[in-house]
């Protein structure tokens, strides 16, 4: 939050990236550590403070530049990929769901660690770092999320021992620093 941080669809996480205000020309350096937005038209969620700096954090939106200054590998041949299942507000449950995603999956690295963003994230890095097999397990885990009913369903109440899934936004990315 006061760190100058961005949330990315798809650019590597690490990445540094130079944001500027078309309608003011304030510009700042950003570095990409989360996945995001998922409203269409937006093509980055700022932190506050990168918001600020920025002068975006009064209007809420705004027309922006984006250019990659640095990227941690490059981004043809893309790096290390992963699931990224869920960010977690307690350690109890992240490590609960990683416990049941390494019996899953036998193959693949099950990551839990605490965010820049200070909440718990579990990813799923598979084996070899295989796109395809990436992009195969995002399609398993939104499909048996689809089948699981959510409501009702609160951070601290995981039905993982019934083969359900918690209900956080889970998407693929190019994680290149865990």
């Amino acid at each position: 939050m006061h760190a100058m941080t961005a949330a990315h669809r798809t650019l590597p996480l690490g990445s540094i990236v130079r944001v500027t205000n078309l309608k003011t020309g304030h510009a700042a350096l950003v570095r990409i550590t989360d996945r995001g937005p998922f409203i269409p038209g937006r093509v980055l969620d700022l932190s506050l403070a990168a918001a600020r700096k920025l002068d975006v954090y009064l209007p809420g939106v705004a027309e922006v530049k984006v250019e990659v200054m640095q990227t941690p590998a490059p981004l043809e041949t893309g790096g290390k990929w992963a699931v990224q299942i869920g960010g977690f507000p307690h350690e109890k449950e992240a490590r609960k769901l990683a416990d049941h995603l390494t019996h899953r999956y036998r193959t693949a690295q099950v990551l839990c660690f605490a965010s820049p963003a200070g909440d718990w994230w579990v990813r799923v890095r598979v084996l070899d770092d295989d796109r395809e097999r990436a992009r195969q397990l995002s399609a398993e885990t939104e499909r048996r999320r689809a089948r699981c009913s959510w409501s009702g369903w609160t951070s601290n109440q995981w039905p993982v021992a019934s083969g359900q899934w918690p209900a956080t936004r889970q998407r693929i990315s190019l994680a290149t620093d865990h």
